[in-house]
C-alpha cells in the first residue's frame, strides 16, 4: 500500500509518523503472541498475549482528584488504553467506543474497570480530564489518570503506548503522534492486547462472557 502524498508536508510527516508508531505496537503484540494456541469460539483469541505479561504498577490522580492504584482494584478485570484530552483523531472514537461498553455493562453482572492513562500530561489537568469524562457521559463510569512527565513515562514504555512526537507549529499545533493500544489486565497480568482498530464493545462483552466462564 502507497498512499498518494498530500499537498502539505507536514500532514505527510504526521501521517508517516502515526504508521510507524502503530507498526511498533503491532510488532510488539506479534512477538508477544508468536507462540499462541487459538482456541475456537474466544472472539480475541488472535490478541491473546502468551505468557501474560506482568502489568506494570501505576499511582496516579484521577479526573475526580483522587489518587488510583493498579493495586486499588484488587481482582476486578481492568481494560486499559491510553488518551489525551485535546486529541481529534483516534482518542474521539476509542472515547466512542469505551462509552458503548459501559452503557452495555451497565446493567450486567460482568464486572470491569475501565482505566484511561494520559499521554499529554502538561495540558490533562484534573479540570481537563473531568471536563473530558463529563463530556462523555463518562464521569463515573471510567478512571481518567494523569500525572508527571516523569512518572507516565515509564508507564508509557511499558505498555507500548509511547508518544512518538508532538507538533509545535500551526495548523495542528499540540497534535501528539501516538498508539492507543487497550489491554485487559486480570489479576495484575495483561492477558490481552488490542489495537484501536481490532477493539469492538460487543465481541469485547462477548469475551468478558467467556473470561467469566473459566
Amino acid at each position: 500500500f502507497h498512499p498518494v502524498p498530500s499537498s502539505d508536508p507536514l500532514k505527510d510527516l504526521l501521517h508517516k509518523q502515526l504508521l510507524i508508531s502503530s507498526l511498533s505496537f503491532d510488532l510488539f503484540f506479534l512477538q508477544a503472541n508468536q507462540e499462541q494456541t487459538i482456541e475456537k469460539g474466544d472472539p480475541y483469541a488472535n490478541n491473546v498475549l502468551s505468557p501474560p505479561r506482568p502489568a506494570m504498577p501505576f499511582n496516579l490522580i484521577n479526573h475526580h482528584g483522587n489518587s488510583v492504584s493498579l493495586e486499588a482494584f484488587g481482582s476486578n478485570p481492568i481494560l486499559l488504553t491510553f488518551l489525551y484530552t485535546n486529541c481529534t483523531k483516534a482518542c474521539p472514537i476509542t472515547t466512542a467506543k469505551l462509552q458503548l461498553l459501559a452503557r452495555m455493562l451497565a446493567n450486567s453482572e460482568n464486572q470491569l474497570e475501565i482505566v484511561v492513562i494520559s499521554v499529554d500530561p502538561e495540558r490533562d489537568s484534573i479540570t481537563s480530564t473531568h471536563s473530558y469524562s463529563k463530556q462523555w457521559e463518562m464521569e463515573n463510569s471510567w478512571h481518567y489518570l494523569t500525572g508527571s512527565r516523569e512518572e507516565l513515562e515509564p508507564i508509557w514504555e511499558h505498555y507500548w503506548a509511547r508518544p512518538t512526537s508532538q507538533v509545535t507549529t500551526e495548523p495542528i499545533r499540540g497534535y501528539i503522534s501516538h498508539s492507543p493500544p487497550l489491554f485487559m489486565i486480570v489479576n495484575r497480568e495483561i492477558i490481552l492486547a488490542m489495537s484501536n482498530d481490532t477493539f469492538d464493545a460487543n465481541t469485547f462483552v462477548e469475551y468478558l462472557a467467556t473470561l467469566g466462564e473459566n
